[in-house]
């Protein structure tokens, strides 16, 4: 049995390899194998071209795997280096063949049938392995002027209140809806969100505490900039969490009848809770399940930013 790897990646827009018409066979090291490189999807509205870089003729799925890590490590340096960026994850959710689909293909042509996954895939026979691919997904909205026109009429009769931190959230939520990642739309109406929120001081006596505390570095033998530090991670304890003080705002406005969705809290911890497992610890979700999550933050953050321009307090 052998194995190979494949390596999908996308460039950033604008860029694209000048002269990749067809397969290019290429050696990147005496110690490796004779690598094949494709242009698989032509560059667009939503980025670059993208590549497919294959090798073939491991022993085993080990093997393979640790050089397509090795090879997939110095193509993020070369770009670096050379000052442009890639993509090793979909900026969108894909479209997907059905595994009936995928059944008939396999069937005619007589191949092992993969789909279309960025960055390191392996996989077994690589002398009959395909992949399938469509896509990615676009809309295009057109509004007559005239709607437009009532809409702001319309706006303009109760007194827009611009209050503190609504025009921060609202170009936040904005610039969400011009981003093409799933990612960066996610982290963006997180963000938003966050921009509405005021925390507030702890209870008198924790506070107490914590003042207390920091007296007692600001008095001690540390070094400066080691007494600033420990004092400005006490001194944010003094209020309460983004995740409190979110939990608190939500459950109001959904009581005042802001919300439509009834657990918004629940759904922003849980958010949260990725937006930090994405930014401190690498772990980023399926761009699929990133592009439901959003769309339940979009909800939310537009119907609180109604509700703060509308002059209803929550």
């Amino acid at each position: 049995m052998s194995f190979g790897f494949r390596l999908r990646w996308r460039l950033e827009h604008g860029r694209t390899i000048a002269g990749l018409t067809d397969v290019a066979n290429i050696s990147l090291s005496p110690d490796l194998p004779s690598l094949e490189l494709k242009v698989v999807q032509a560059a667009s509205r939503t980025g670059g071209q993208g590549l497919d870089l294959r090798a073939e003729g491991f022993t085993s799925e080990t093997e393979a795997r640790a050089v397509g890590a090795r090879v997939q490590s110095a193509l993020l340096l070369a770009s670096l280096r050379r000052g442009y960026g890639i993509v090793m994850t979909p900026r969108v959710p894909g479209g997907s063949f059905t595994n009936y689909a995928k059944s008939l293909v396999a069937e005619h042509w007589g191949v092992t049938v993969h789909d279309d996954v960025y960055g390191v895939f392996v996989y077994e026979n690589p002398e009959t392995a395909a992949f399938m691919m469509l896509g990615e997904l676009e809309l295009a909205m057109r509004e007559p002027l005239e709607g437009t026109l009532e809409s702001w009429r319309e706006a303009l009769r109760p007194g827009p209140c611009m209050a503190e931190g609504v025009f921060v959230s609202y170009d936040l939520f904005a610039h969400s809806r011009f981003e093409i990642s799933s990612r960066a739309r996610f982290l963006l109406l997180v963000m938003a969100i966050e921009a509405l929120l005021r925390p507030e001081s702890g209870p008198p006596d924790e506070v107490a505490v914590l003042d207390a505390a920091i007296g007692v570095i600001r008095q001690s033998s540390l070094a400066e900039n080691r007494k600033t530090t420990l004092a400005s991670r006490l001194g944010q304890l003094k209020k309460e969490s983004i995740g409190s003080a979110a939990r608190a705002y939500l459950d109001r406005a959904w009581a005042a009848g802001v919300l439509s969705i009834a657990d918004a809290a629940d759904v922003f911890q849980t958010s949260y809770g990725i937006r930090s497992g994405m930014v401190h610890r690498g772990i980023t979700p399926d761009p699929a399940e990133l592009a439901n999550r959003s769309g339940q933050l979009e909800t939310i953050i537009k119907e609180l930013l109604v509700a703060v321009l509308e002059g209803k307090r929550a």
